[in-house]
């Protein structure tokens, strides 16, 4: 007989309890855009809308076709969320 794992239900997937997750952001250096709406749940749009106003921390091009976030500035975001303007 084999073990079954037990599945942890969420509303987005299933997720098995030996299943290892890997960290929301690095402790420092840089997030791509998945990881930065892991921990910041906005919409695509509404971060990118943010940028371009202002509103949420401007991108570091990292190539011609890599754009991140420093780490730093994500988490002084997630700090102080009252200091982004709505």
């Amino acid at each position: 007989m084999s073990a079954r794992k037990s599945p942890i239900v969420t509303p987005s997937a299933t997720i098995y309890a030996d299943t290892p997750r890997k960290p929301a952001l690095p402790n420092e250096g840089f997030a791509r855009l998945p990881q930065v709406l892991a921990v910041y749940p906005v919409s695509r749009s509404t971060w990118l809308e943010g940028v371009r106003t202002g509103r949420f921390p401007k991108a570091v091009k990292l190539g011609p076709r890599t754009t991140a976030w420093r780490v730093s500035d994500i988490r002084a975001l997630l700090d102080n969320p009252s200091s982004c303007e709505l």
